[in-house]
């Protein structure tokens, strides 16, 4: 059974988790005195059910793609759950996005959120226990995500939240798109792809291509589905600015790399371009790619990342 969960502080923010795939699905916040909801998603809830296209969920084990569907540890090479042609995607089908997970504390400003994977689980070695909080600064408008994940193996994890913003506002009866949205990105290179959105292990430079948000830019009608390289983790990787210039989204995480994906392949009764997702993470096939940033998660060497969201006014 799906539930709801909501969180506020004292500034207006009301945020509303479902446990079905630990998703944020709303984000209520005040600008100029009228509450504007800056998440992309599903009137119904029941929707989430059949979504395929990981809105605001947590995704994982690891986020985004993997080549060939296989990764070598220590020697033995592990056969995942392929779900793109050859290749998976936010760790095969049925992954964090769909489970059912246990709320284990919820408060006023926060709530955490538990899920177990046995071992083998889609091919992943150890079994794995995640736990994700999300938590409201009280005075400001931030919205915190604390990812932890202990294994009783040594294994290769790396999730993220898969939130689509629209800061102008999003509800059932309106249409408006991303690509007025101003985007500024703490990334001078990216990690371009093949044809099947796999990196070619280039890290190449953003100057002179479409991909340059070195400076706010309009975002326009640029595809963007690609992994950026964060210059600094003590800064904010992302800064989004609505169109009426009324609302900033700053995204700030310890990862190396940021997804920026301008959701042109969103569904009915979604619209695509309706959302942006500004996802960090490890690059995309980081576990093949010696001199991709990545390290493996172990009963020693528990995961840890933080995401935060940061709104001004």
């Amino acid at each position: 059974m799906i539930k709801t969960f909501t969180i506020q502080n004292q500034v207006g923010d009301n945020v509303s988790i479902i446990n079905l795939g630990a998703r944020l699905v709303k984000w209520d916040t005040l600008v100029n005195g009228q509450s504007r909801n800056i998440i992309v998603g599903y009137q119904d809830y029941e929707l989430y059910r059949d979504d395929p296209s990981y809105c605001g969920a947590i995704a994982g084990p690891y986020a985004n793609r993997i080549k060939d569907a296989t990764v070598q540890l220590n020697g033995v090479l592990h056969k995942l759950a392929a779900n793109e042609g050859n290749n998976v995607l936010h760790s095969g089908n049925n992954a964090l996005e769909s489970c059912m997970w246990q709320v284990k504390e919820h408060s006023t400003r926060a709530i955490t959120l538990k899920y177990w994977l046995e071992d083998g689980f889609n091919g992943f070695p150890g079994s794995i226990t995640f736990e994700v909080e999300y938590r409201l600064a009280e005075q400001t408008s931030q919205l915190k995500i604390n990812i932890n994940a202990y294994s009783e193996k040594e294994t290769f994890i790396g999730p993220t939240g898969h939130a689509y913003f629209n800061l102008s506002g999003f509800n059932a009866n309106k249409t408006s798109l991303i690509d007025q949205h101003s985007l500024w990105l703490n990334c001078q290179h990216y990690t371009p792809v093949d044809d099947e959105g796999i990196p070619t292990g280039n890290v190449d430079e953003v100057q002179s291509t479409e991909f340059d948000f070195t400076k706010p830019n309009i975002i326009g009608s640029k595809l963007i589905n690609h992994n950026y390289v964060v210059n600094d983790t003590n800064k904010a990787s992302a800064v989004l600015v609505s169109p009426e210039q009324d609302l900033t989204l700053e995204v700030i995480s310890g990862y190396p790399g940021l997804q920026v994906y301008t959701s042109d392949y969103l569904t009915s009764p979604l619209l695509p371009r309706q959302g942006i997702c500004l996802e960090p993470q490890f690059y995309p096939n980081s576990p093949n790619v010696a001199h991709f940033p990545f390290y493996t998660t172990s009963p020693d060497h528990p995961f840890s990342e933080k995401i935060i969201y940061k709104l001004n006014k």
